[in-house]
């Protein structure tokens, strides 16, 4: 279990979900002879959240970014970021929460842009100082300016032109 603490060691919690994931490989190993999700492939999204969701430490979140990343599903999860910037756009009212903001969201975000808006979300609120948390962002611009946040002054803009919008922000970060 320490090397697997170790290599997941900067996204925190590493010990809980060292143990977590240990557990989860331990009983797919023991039902299916082999520790491995291969086997998810071939299921539907909609069976795919019931089997992950047996798992401890697996929420929503957590299978919709399986289902997006690992699996090429159009999945549209809503962290933290995503959350505080989707109502601050206000695409979705401020008392939204997490799970209303992901049912709302992924009805209404394309398909084929859900990926791209997703990473752009995140890798904003992670760096603008407008859009952190408390105006302090996890990865602030490295010479201590302060970005020019694009989504000042825009008010209920299509995902398709933020999505414009934040890809020429997010390349000039990189």
């Amino acid at each position: 279990l320490s090397k697997l603490e170790n290599a997941i060691k900067v996204a925190g919690l590493a010990k809980t979900r060292a143990e977590r994931i240990h557990k989860i490989l331990c009983t797919l190993q023991e039902e299916r002879g082999e520790p491995s999700f291969h086997y998810l492939r071939d299921m539907s999204d909609k069976d795919i959240k019931v089997e992950l969701s047996r798992f401890k430490g697996l929420g929503p979140k957590t299978i919709s970014c399986v289902l997006m990343f690992s699996l090429a599903r159009p999945e549209f999860p809503v962290d933290t970021h995503v959350l505080r910037i989707s109502k601050s756009m206000k695409w979705i009212p401020p008392s939204a929460t997490r799970e209303s903001a992901y049912e709302y969201l992924n009805d209404v975000v394309p398909p084929k842009l859900k990926m791209d808006l997703h990473c752009l979300l995140v890798t904003h609120g992670r760096h603008c100082h407008n859009c952190a948390a408390n105006r302090k962002p996890q990865f602030p611009p490295k010479d201590g300016s302060k970005l020019k946040c694009p989504l000042v002054g825009l008010n209920k803009v299509t995902v398709q032109t933020l999505s414009k919008t934040l890809v020429k922000q997010v390349q000039k970060l990189l």
